[in-house]
């Protein structure tokens, strides 16, 4: 009996040394993500998961401890890639585990381009692991005029569900 409550009390910090780890996840680098990286032309499985990583750590992981702390990187990914404008990255990142609101919202971005998107599930640039809408990166000259129709025009030709 005495070697069952010893078993049972080291399998018990084990396990819960285990959740704590878990937490960490986006210190590793080996995580297995849920859906495969590397699929956008154009775009390296390295700085796709640099990408990820960066969001992660600066988007979800802050607002994890009050609210979603079960949330883990691997349930997010890169759903569209909109390419590479002199190192500024264009991309939408989704997660399996969030549910974007219904409601559609027009953005006008560089004076009168115009995006419409699921409220909250907006395209945005990335450049040296910072994350910036699309105006503020035109208004600090990350991307051109020309560089936000080229997003636009290839968001207008990806199919959208609004209901996933």
């Amino acid at each position: 009996m005495k070697n069952i409550i010893i078993f049972l009390m080291v399998f018990g910090i084990f396990f819960c040394s285990c959740q704590g780890m878990a937490g960490n996840e986006s210190d590793e680098r080996n995580v297995n993500f849920k859906h495969a990286l590397g699929t956008h032309e154009g775009l390296s499985e390295e700085t796709e998961l640099q990408i990820l990583h960066s969001y992660f750590d600066t988007h979800i992981k802050p607002y994890n401890q009050n609210h979603h702390p079960r949330e883990k990187l691997r349930d997010y990914y890169i759903s569209g890639y909109f390419g590479n404008y002199n190192g500024t990255i264009a991309v939408l990142i989704d997660s399996d585990t969030v549910e974007y609101a219904c409601m559609v919202t027009e953005i006008t971005v560089a004076g009168d381009i115009k995006f419409i998107y699921s409220v909250y599930h907006i395209i945005i640039a990335w450049k040296d692991n910072v994350f910036y809408d699309l105006q503020e990166a035109y208004e600090l000259k990350l991307l051109t005029y020309e560089d936000i129709l080229s997003i636009r025009d290839y968001h207008m030709k990806k199919p959208v569900n609004i209901l996933e």
